[in-house]
This record gives C-alpha cells, structure tokens and sequence, in this order.
C-alpha cells in the first residue's frame, strides 16, 4: 500500500496566521481546523525548551509550518498524531519538529489502512496485519470498525483504500486461477490467496458482502466473485479427497483394538 495513495488532500489556508502578544497566535474560522489548531498550541506550549523566547513572528511562522505538515491529511489523522506527540514526544524537552509531525501523519495513515484492508479482506479483525505490525508506529487505539457508530474513518475513504489495494492485484495474475488445471492446483503448498498480502479470495461471503461496491474497481468484483467460486470448488474437491485417503487408515486403526 503506498502512501501517496492514501491522502486525501485537506487545503489549509494558513496565511492568515496572525501575531498575538498574550498567545502563540490566532487563527480565523476559516483557516486551520480548530482541533488542529489546539492540537499545535498544546506542542508549542508543552514544550518550550529553546523557543521560549522566540520573537511572535516567529512562532507564528512556526504554527504556519505545523499546519503545512498536518494540511494533507484528513482532519481525523492529524488530530491524532499531535496528540500522540504530545505525550510522547522522542525529543522531549524539545518540540517535536513539523517532519515528526508528518511522518506520524503517514505512519497513522498506513495504520487505518491495513486495518481497513484487514477487516474486509483479511483476516475480519479490525486491528493491524502482520504486514501492519512490521511498519507500525501509532501507539494509539483505533476506534470503532467501520461497520460501527463512531469509525473514525469516512466511507469514501475506506472505498478508496479498499480500490488502491484491489488495483495493486495484476487482473491477469486473477484471471491465470480461472484457467488452472486440476493437477497444477494439485501441487502441495499452492494456494490461491497468493494473489494479494490480504486473503482476498478465502474471506467469508458476509465479509466479501459487505465491502462497499465503489471500492472495486471496473469489472473486479465480478472477476473475484468467479475466482472466489473457483476456490471453493477446489477447496470442496480437496476436503473429499482428504477425506477419502483418512478412511484407510482408520479402519487399519479400529482393527487393532
């Protein structure tokens, strides 16, 4: 999953930052989000060590450059990695600096992202992959799923995260399963989940229902929709063989006793 895929682009009109001589600065209604606002303060107060005595244009200009770093997220993300930052802040007494600021963005970002694609195509948790664990940096929770009252994550990104996963699948690499003898599938250890890091095609009918039908891409549902059919023909066809090969053995086992 690529970041660049991920944001969703929040303009923030921060020019309109303003000098204040009792605050870090005032900002209008129609510039930087409230929360975002406060969010920013709170690390500017909290830690003071080397920007105490900063001029106010200054410090101004510093809430400025946080707002820069915070404007390509949405709203939701920011808000959480400032106030991650601000209990637990790596360069404590130090203000954590814009580039922490956005590279936690992004960290929270991949977060939601892999566990958005987790809930629907892997394993139907709401939590982090495997694949997640290994990058993850968000220390925080992450709310209710998004079948839930309270997701933090909007339905028109959950879609879009859902599409930039289902196009990073090669459609010929899907369509190859569809044409696969009997006795390639056959060949110990193959699986057909291999066309993605989620299990696209082993989830359950309810969970693959319940993905929102603007999240695929073109003709892709339809085209999981036959792979996934073929699966559970294979997956039928395996378990009776199975079946069949154990009924041997157990009648050699009963005879014994």
């Amino acid at each position: 999953m690529g970041t660049s895929k991920a944001l969703i682009a929040a303009p923030v009109a921060t020019s309109v930052l303003t000098a204040s001589a009792n605050a870090v600065a005032t900002v209008t209604s129609k510039s930087v989000p409230l929360v975002i606002q406060n969010g920013i303060q709170d690390l500017l107060v909290g830690f003071q060590a080397g920007s105490s005595s900063q001029p106010a244009d200054d410090r101004v200009r510093a809430m400025r450059i946080y707002a820069r770093a915070c404007s390509n997220f949405p709203d939701f993300i920011a808000d959480l990695a400032l106030k991650q930052l601000l209990f637990s802040n790596p360069r404590n007494p130090f203000a954590p600096t814009p580039q922490d600021v956005h590279e936690l963005c992004e960290s929270i970002v991949n977060a939601f992202q892999d566990a958005v694609c987790n809930f629907y195509i892997g394993s139907g948790s709401w939590g982090y992959s495997l694949y997640g664990m290994l990058r993850k940096k968000f220390v925080g929770p992450l709310g209710p799923n998004p079948e839930e009252h309270g997701c933090l994550v909007p339905e028109n990104l959950v879609c879009e995260w859902l599409r930039s996963e289902f196009q990073e699948i090669d459609e010929e690499n899907v369509r190859s399963l569809l044409r696969l003898t009997d006795e390639m599938i056959a060949v110990r250890g193959f699986r057909l989940q291999a066309i993605s890091k989620y299990e696209i095609v082993g989830v359950s009918d309810e969970r693959f229902g319940n993905i929102p039908r603007e999240a695929f891409p073109n003709h892709y549902r339809d085209l999981l929709l036959s792979v996934r059919s073929r699966y559970r023909e294979i997956s039928h066809r395996e378990s009776s063989a199975t079946c069949v090969s154990l009924k041997p053995a157990r009648k050699i086992q009963a005879s014994r006793w």
